[in-house]
C-alpha cells in the first residue's frame, strides 16, 4: 500500500532516513550479539577455572591399606583417638573390609566404649571376618557394658592365640563380682607362662590394691616397670615417625605387644604388610 499524507512526504524528502535507520538497529543487534557471546565465553571461562581449583584442592582419596596401618600404628603407640580416626578412614575407604572393623571395634575398647566396639565387631563378622577369632574382643565389651557372665562366658571360647587377652578380661571380670582371690589366680596363671605381659602385671596391682594388698600391688608395679622397659625397643620402632619404611612401621604395630593389635592380627600380618610401600 502506498504511503499517504505526512508519512510519505516526510520519507520523499529524506530518502536516506528510512535506510539509516535499518543500519542502525541492524549495527545495534550485531552488537548486542557479539557482547552476549563474550559474556558466555566468560562464564565458560569462570566454570572452568571453578572446577580446576576444585580438583586441585581437593583432598585425596582416603587409602584404606595406608589408613588401616596408621591406625594400627597409632593404637600401638597408645593414641587410642587417632587409631579410632585412622580405622574409620579405613572404613570409609573400604566399607567391607572386616579388619577395619575390628581394629576401629579394639580403639573403641581402648576408649572405654563397649556398646559402639560391641556394634563394630558385629559388622567385621558381617564384612567376613571369622566369629572365632573375636571372642577375646567380645568379652572385653560386654565388661564395659558390665555384663560380667557374658564377658566371662566369651572369653572362655577365645582361641589359645588370644589366651592372654582373654584371661585378663576373665580376671577383671571375676574382680567386678567382689572375687579377687579367683581373679588373681587366672592372672598367675598367666603371668607363669607370659611373664613380660605387663597388662596383666597392671591388672594384677589393681586386683591387689582393691582386696586391700598394698604391699602386693606394689610389687605388681615394679614388675610392670620391668615388664615395660623389656619392649623399649619395640616401642621406639612403632613410634618411628613418618621418616620410618612404612612396610616396617607396619609390622611394628602388628608384632609389637601390649595395646597393639598383635594377639589380634598376627596372623595377618603379612597380608596387611606385604605391599605395603
Amino acid at each position: 500500500m502506498p504511503e499517504t499524507g505526512s508519512a510519505a512526504t516526510h520519507t520523499h524528502r529524506y530518502p536516506l532516513l528510512s535506510r539509516g535507520r535499518r543500519r542502525r538497529l541492524k549495527m545495534r543487534g550485531v552488537v548486542t550479539a557479539r557482547y552476549t557471546r563474550l559474556v558466555a565465553i566468560g562464564v565458560l571461562c569462570l566454570l572452568i577455572v571453578g572446577i580446576a581449583i576444585a580438583l586441585a584442592t581437593r583432598p585425596p582419596r582416603p587409602d584404606a591399606r595406608r589408613s588401616l596401618i596408621d591406625s594400627l600404628t597409632t593404637l600401638a603407640a597408645g593414641n587410642y583417638s587417632a587409631a579410632r580416626t585412622n580405622a574409620q578412614a579405613a572404613i570409609k575407604a573400604a566399607p567391607t573390609l572386616g579388619i577395619a572393623h575390628a581394629v576401629l571395634a579394639r580403639a573403641y575398647l581402648e576408649l572405654g566404649d563397649g556398646l559402639a566396639a560391641e556394634a563394630e565387631l558385629a559388622r567385621a563378622t558381617d564384612a567376613g571376618l571369622p566369629a572365632d577369632r573375636l571372642h577375646q574382643l567380645q568379652a572385653h565389651a560386654r565388661l564395659l557394658q558390665d555384663d560380667t557372665d557374658g564377658a566371662i562366658n566369651e572369653a572362655a571360647q577365645a582361641q589359645p592365640r588370644y589366651a592372654g587377652y582373654a584371661a585378663r578380661i576373665q580376671a577383671r571380670a571375676l574382680a567386678s563380682q567382689g572375687k579377687p582371690v579367683e581373679a588373681q589366680a587366672v592372672l598367675r596363671a598367666l603371668l607363669d607362662q607370659m611373664p613380660n605381659d605387663g597388662a596383666a602385671w597392671t591388672d594384677l596391682g589393681r586386683v591387689r590394691l582393691t582386696a586391700g594388698d598394698v604391699g602386693g600391688a606394689s610389687v605388681a608395679a615394679g614388675a610392670r616397670g620391668d615388664a615395660g622397659a623389656g619392649r623399649t625397643g619395640g616401642t621406639d620402632v612403632a613410634g618411628g615417625g613418618r621418616s620410618q619404611p612404612l612396610r616396617a612401621r607396619c609390622r611394628a604395630a602388628v608384632v609389637r605387644g601390649g595395646v597393639a593389635a598383635r594377639r589380634l592380627l598376627s596372623p595377618r600380618a603379612d597380608r596387611i604388610c606385604g605391599d605395603a610401600g
